[in-house]
């Protein structure tokens, strides 16, 4: 019986000691890639959406408008212009970013801010006022410039 058990506990001590090995060696295999953006202006972007879609993009403009998406309290849409020196307004073609509630607290975004986001691209997926939105990103990060 003595046997037995000093068999077993010399059995627990290797499968003890495998475990371990065999976590530290997959935690040395274990990489992480970061995720590659297109640098996109945004009026290259909001006319051109279809190249995009599916894509992780990065883009600038200002903040021209901010509502909470009213289907889920979690999201803000931001809509984001940029400056166009030969229109009337000022303002061409733009997009609508969704940013989470946290990420938009944390960064402290306000309308005519110049930010720059880096996210997903998609199309035709939000309706902000009763419209269909030709163009829109799901943000990943966003900064204040």
């Amino acid at each position: 019986m003595d046997s037995m058990v000093a068999a077993n506990s010399s059995f627990d001590e290797s499968v003890s000691k495998n475990n371990s090995s065999d976590s530290s060696s997959s935690a040395a295999k274990s990489t992480t890639r970061s995720i590659h953006y297109d640098k996109v202006d945004l009026e290259t972007f909001a006319t051109e959406t279809d190249k995009y879609i599916g894509k992780n993009v990065e883009t600038s403009g200002e903040v021209a408008y901010i509502q909470k998406n009213p289907d889920n309290t979690d999201i803000y849409y931001v809509v984001i212009l940029p400056k166009d020196d030969h229109a009337s307004s000022g303002y061409s073609y733009g997009t609508v970013t969704e940013i989470n509630v946290d990420t938009f607290d944390e960064t402290n975004i306000n309308e005519g801010d110049n930010i720059t986001v880096k996210g997903g691209a998609l199309t035709s997926t939000i309706k902000l006022n009763g419209k269909t939105l030709k163009s829109d990103i799901v943000v990943d990060s966003v900064s204040v410039n």
